[in-house]
């Protein structure tokens, strides 16, 4: 893999594409299902990105984007697992993964395990 690259709430109109044709490209031959159709998707993408805390990564091979990982802090009371812990998070801190997509021809190389634990590991900002 080249790069991966990082991504938050502002960067929606340079990376929406990029996003809307790894999806096209992984559910190519799913897209007979309205769950999978690019016009829901797309909803999915902008719902996500409106979040402040909206955070991207897209891996890049020589160029081409292989795959991405996306997700935001969860809204306050839809954190329906919280009466299953003990402590319980602070509100509003819990982290959630939206989307993980990898294109067909990357598959099995691991990436999608490289993405999942990049964009949940601690950062400056946790």
């Amino acid at each position: 893999m080249s790069a991966i690259s990082r991504y938050g709430h502002a960067d929606l109109p340079a990376i929406r594409q990029i996003l809307l044709d790894v999806h096209a490209d992984a559910y190519a031959t799913e897209m007979h299902d309205p769950f999978h159709q690019t016009e829901k998707f797309a909803w999915f993408v902008d719902h996500w990105e409106a979040r402040p805390s909206f955070d991207c990564l897209i891996a890049f091979d020589t160029g081409q984007p292989a795959g991405f990982a996306y997700g935001a802090t969860a809204a306050l009371g839809r954190e329906t697992w919280r009466e299953h812990l003990s402590p319980t998070p602070t509100p509003g801190t819990t982290f959630a993964l939206s989307e993980l997509m990898v294109r067909p021809k990357w598959r099995g190389t691991g990436l999608a395990q490289q993405l999942h634990n990049t964009l949940l590991a601690p950062g400056p900002s946790s």
